[in-house]
């Protein structure tokens, strides 16, 4: 039904990929939208490792080679690629309501090309499946396949921080893609400390924007279940939670920006319940 690109400015600097699972991991244990999760990274990621322990060398070849979005490419280079191809090369992380699609381990030129054609396809026909797709795609203005998913996404969410140098590069162009201009987007601050002067209010002040900026919280639980690839369990432990839990402006500000993104949509979340609400 809709695809929805995380970016970031900066490889490493603005928590792009745990924006996103904070992101789809609420929605998927708190609503009915069927969610889809990949990525276009050229190496095994955060994604993939949040929620399960890494497989062992007897099982990457079928973990990566003929599964994930290595084979979707082959599917769609021989017209062969339907929506139910798309499920079946996922794994299932919330079952029938969260799916993850691994990405690549062919990070060369060659295959790279490849993919930037595939693309599209594979994000039509997951758009068939799926109610929403969630796409962690690589950081910065030159990645061709990056430019590709930001042209096919329906929505980009903008993934900052609170760095001064990063977000004059931002909005003062230096790093911005054009792409914006003609999509749907929002802007998110990851791991946010709101003891920083560079609060909501004085980004907003400083930049003169009228454009509403999301937030996820820094949040020491959050990052260690995702080291620990126990992002699942985490989330169930919280799932009600008061409003007084050190944990409760974390989950608070992930349902203002999981509501945002189905506002932008106009997806139909229901109640979330996270966060002590």
């Amino acid at each position: 039904m809709a695809t929805v690109a995380f970016w970031g400015i900066r490889d490493g600097q603005v928590a792009t990929t745990s924006n996103l699972i904070a992101t789809a991991t609420n929605i998927g244990m708190n609503t009915p939208i069927k969610t889809l999760i990949t990525h276009t990274h050229w190496r095994k990621t955060t994604l993939e490792n949040s929620y399960k322990k890494p497989v062992d060398s007897n099982h990457l070849s079928h973990s990566f080679t003929d599964y994930g979005i290595d084979a979707l490419e082959r599917l769609a280079k021989s017209n062969r690629l339907t929506p139910e191809s798309i499920r079946d090369n996922t794994t299932p992380l919330i079952k029938g309501h969260l799916d993850m699609l691994y990405g690549t381990t062919k990070p060369d030129q060659d295959f790279h090309e490849q993919l930037i054609q595939a693309v599209p396809a594979i994000l039509r026909n997951a758009e068939n499946y799926y109610d929403l797709t969630l796409i962690d795609v690589p950081s910065g203005v030159t990645n061709e396949l990056t430019k590709t998913v930001l042209q096919e996404s329906d929505l980009v969410v903008v993934c900052l921080n609170q760095n001064l140098t990063v977000l004059n590069s931002f909005f003062e162009n230096k790093e911005y893609p054009e792409i914006l201009n003609q999509k749907e987007h929002l802007f998110v601050l990851g791991k946010y400390d709101d003891q920083s002067k560079y609060s909501v209010k004085n980004i907003q002040r400083k930049y003169r924007l009228k454009n509403k900026i999301y937030t996820v919280p820094h949040c020491s639980s959050f990052l260690d279940a995702t080291n620990d690839s126990n992002v699942l369990d985490f989330f169930l432990r919280n799932r009600h939670i008061s409003s007084s839990h050190e944990n409760s402006s974390f989950f608070a500000e992930v349902n203002k920006l999981s509501r945002a993104i189905s506002a932008k949509l106009d997806l139909k979340l229901g109640r979330l319940e996270s966060g002590g609400e």
